[in-house]
């Protein structure tokens, strides 16, 4: 299955085309449901935009649209219910992401929600059932609230780590291959895909990234 990772700021003009194209589902990035917020997150004033853009996906017949929202203690972890209530009416899959330590992102364990720590503010407010997974391999441990229209799940990469199931390849906008978040090399396709690489060498790239 292919799925493309995006903040959402052009999904309002382009998800019609995408679907057209064979694009199979869309996880969006939104971390903040607070406007002023998500200015600060992102350094755009594209709320609008993102959420113009969720919209166009579902209708475009990206159902789940999958959001995935990074909990930081102190900063966006009181808009836990909020994200919830997009489950209520909308297709919409919210995974709440324990914060990772990436270059660059000031990562602090204190500031590190945990998966049983988002669980227990969420059963304080919803009944939450858990869902069986449709797919061995996903990261998100899935619940649903009675009555919801979408589900909600936690993906707890730093107390649950998963990295025995993952089944999951990345290529970036730039055309490198990422076979772990966590692991820094890139195998770059772009350049030997224009140089006119066979199938069979390009398939042999991609098995040494992943055995990498």
């Amino acid at each position: 299955s292919v799925a493309m990772t995006t903040n959402g700021v052009l999904l309002s003009r382009f998800a019609r085309v995408l679907r057209a194209a064979g694009l199979g589902s869309v996880n969006m990035s939104l971390d903040s449901l607070v406007p002023e917020r998500f200015a600060r997150i992102t350094l755009r004033d594209h709320f609008d935009r993102v959420l113009a853009g969720l919209d166009a996906a579902l209708a475009a017949g990206f159902v789940p649209l999958k959001i995935n929202t990074v909990v930081i203690r102190g900063f966006n972890d009181d808009e836990l219910p909020a994200f919830v209530e997009l489950t209520r009416t909308k297709p919409v899959h919210v995974r709440f992401i324990e914060y990772m330590p990436f270059r660059d992102n000031r990562w602090a364990r204190e500031r590190l929600l945990s998966y049983d720590a988002m669980r227990e503010i969420l059963e304080q407010r919803y009944a939450l059932e858990p869902v069986a997974p449709e797919d061995p391999a996903q990261p998100a441990r899935d619940f649903q609230v009675p009555g919801y229209c979408g589900r909600v799940g936690i993906i707890a990469s730093m107390t649950r780590p998963f990295c025995e199931r993952c089944s999951r390849l990345r290529l970036t906008a730039e055309g490198a291959l990422k076979s772990c978040l966590f692991h820094a090399p890139e195998s770059g396709l772009r350049d030997v895909l224009r140089a006119g690489i066979t199938n069979d060498e390009l398939a042999d790239r991609i098995r040494a990234a992943v055995l990498g």
